[in-house]
């Protein structure tokens, strides 16, 4: 078995109060990502501009959907645009197609994974 990567904790004085492992920094990314829920993610391209998120979110929230986590990121998206990753659960499945057409109308939906079913559905954004 390969060694654990490890790091030091140390308070403000700089005293060791104990070590953190890699194993425990990976389980704690992945239990704030809301991974376990099995519920649904959402990939988008929305413009950069203050609110944008909010109407996604918003959206989600009327079909019943719950936020578990939000991650965003400009890195590689065209200029003035964002991509926006929402991890989401308690959402109807009967009612997907229309929530999706709703991301639609404030983005580019660029793929929806439902984690429960273990489907992924991509679609080729609009404006490539």
């Amino acid at each position: 078995m390969a060694p654990q990567t490890a790091a030091p904790v140390v308070d403000s004085s700089g005293r060791v109060l104990g070590v953190i492992s890699q194993n425990e920094i990976f389980l704690a990314l992945i239990s704030l990502s809301g991974f376990g829920k099995r519920g649904v993610q959402f990939a988008l391209q929305v413009p950069d501009r203050p609110g944008s998120i909010k109407e996604v979110t918003d959206i989600i929230r009327e079909y019943g959907g719950r936020l578990v986590s939000l991650l965003t990121s400009s890195s590689r998206a065209p200029i003035g645009q964002r991509y926006l990753y929402v991890r989401t659960y308690d959402i109807d499945r009967s009612i997907l197609g229309q929530l999706q057409e709703g991301l639609r109308s404030k983005g580019v939906l660029l793929y929806v994974v439902d984690h429960r079913e273990g489907t992924r559905q991509e679609f080729v954004p609009r404006n490539r």
